[in-house]
């Protein structure tokens, strides 16, 4: 498995360039480069899309909105304090 953390009440502007706008996917995530990740370690390529993150409760769909610790090999994903919930 992969640890999530909390990550904030809200996403911030990140390792992603993603438009100021209203999104359909209500939930963000902040993917790292741990090495447990394989090919979901974050990339450029990878900004933008959605995942569905399952914790053990209820999966939700979130779109990779920021980066983690890049360059630590530590982070596996964060989740905004809605998704967290």
């Amino acid at each position: 498995g992969i640890k999530a953390t909390m990550w904030a009440e809200a996403t911030d502007s990140g390792g992603c360039s993603m438009p100021q706008t209203t999104y359909a996917v209500q939930h963000a995530i902040a993917v790292g480069d741990k090495a447990a990740l394989g090919n979901l370690k974050i990339t450029n390529s990878l900004c933008g899309h959605v995942l569905r993150v399952d914790c053990g409760g209820t999966p939700v769909d979130a779109v990779v909105a920021s980066s983690c610790d890049i360059g630590a090999g530590t982070c596996g994903v964060d989740l905004i304090r809605k998704s967290w919930d």
